[in-house]
């Protein structure tokens, strides 16, 4: 079914770049992401998602792996650029 928080073509393919492996699945990944932004546009309770979506516990479970995984990459981007902060912090005496 569609839905318009459903992504299109072009910014699935954009999106399948970074996270499309290769491996075989049951569910596609387009339609777990599908099913994640319903629920984090419509404010849905997890277990209320619409029931063409694969189940909820599988969509949570890539939520969190998502969040998990962006929060890792994010520290430790915050602490490469913090050293390079502190070094352009000092020669500029701020």
């Amino acid at each position: 079914m569609s839905y318009e928080t459903n992504l299109s073509d072009a910014r699935w393919h954009i999106i399948a770049e970074f996270i499309e492996d290769g491996r075989k699945r049951k569910h596609s990944l387009r339609t777990i992401v599908d099913a994640m932004l319903y629920v984090v546009k419509t404010g849905c309770q997890w277990r209320y998602l619409p029931l063409n979506f694969p189940k909820w516990q599988l969509i949570y479970y890539y939520f969190r792996k998502a969040g998990s995984q962006r929060f890792t990459g994010n520290s430790a981007r915050r602490t490469t650029r913090s050293g390079a902060r502190e070094e352009s912090v000092g020669r500029s005496g701020i």
